[in-house]
C-alpha cells in the first residue's frame, strides 16, 4: 500500500512485478474524500502488512481529511519495529524493491534519514509531525508468524541458513518499541 515501483524483478520470480500501491491509494482518496465531506474521525488500522500499511498511509489520511479532529492508527500485528529486530537489510531490500524512498520516506522528511532504517522512524514521525494523529499497536510477544517474517533479514539477509529468531527477540524489539514510542511522544507534547 505504499510502493511505487513498476517494471520490478524478483529472483526467481516469474516476470517483472509492479507495485503501486501508493498511486492506488491515490485513487482511493480521490474517490473517498468527495463522498465523505465531514468526517469527523479517520481510523486507518490493517492487520499484518497491512498493519504497517496504516502505519505509513496515516499522515495521507490526516492530510485528505484536514478538518477531521481525530485520525486513529491501529497497527494489528505488523509491528514497526528497530533495525535490531528488523534488520537494515531488509528494510533497505523493500525500499529497493517497493521504491519507498519516492512515497514513504519523502512524506517521512528529515525524521527518516536512512533508507535502510524505515520502520521505527515513520512511526516515531507520525507522534511528532501531527497532533491529531494517535497510534496503537497491538501485537503479541511470541508471535510466530512475525517472527518468521522477520527472519529472513537475520543472518545479513542470506537465504540460508535461515535460523528462526527466538521468541525473546521479538518480545525485546516490542518492548523497546513501547519505550521509545513513550518517549516520542512525551517529547512531542
Amino acid at each position: 500500500f505504499a510502493g511505487n515501483a513498476t517494471g520490478v524483478n524478483i529472483k526467481n520470480g516469474p516476470q517483472e512485478q509492479k507495485f503501486v500501491g501508493d498511486k492506488n491509494m491515490h485513487l482511493f482518496l480521490e474517490r473517498i474524500i468527495p463522498t465523505f465531506t465531514e468526517v469527523e474521525h479517520v481510523v486507518s488500522t490493517g492487520i499484518s502488512a497491512g498493519g504497517l500499511a496504516s502505519v505509513v498511509n496515516a499522515k495521507r489520511l490526516a492530510r485528505a481529511f484536514p478538518d477531521a479532529p481525530r485520525v486513529t492508527v491501529l497497527d494489528d500485528g505488523g509491528p514497526p519495529l528497530s533495525t535490531e529486530v528488523v534488520s537494515s537489510c531488509m528494510q533497505q531490500r523493500w525500499n529497493d524493491i517497493y521504491n519507498l524512498q519516492e512515497t514513504v520516506l519523502r512524506d517521512c522528511g528529515w525524521n527518516c534519514k536512512k533508507s535502510n532504517d524505515l520502520l521505527l522512524p515513520v512511526t516515531q514521525d507520525l507522534l511528532t509531525s501531527n497532533d491529531r494523529i494517535d497510534f496503537g499497536l497491538f501485537s503479541f510477544l511470541h508471535d510466530s508468524t512475525v517472527r518468521l517474517l522477520f527472519t529472513f533479514g537475520m543472518n545479513n539477509c542470506q537465504w540460508l541458513p535461515i535460523p528462526y529468531m527466538k521468541p525473546a527477540v521479538l518480545e525485546d524489539g516490542l518492548q523497546e518499541f513501547r519505550a521509545v514510542m513513550q518517549k516520542t511522544g512525551e517529547e512531542s507534547n
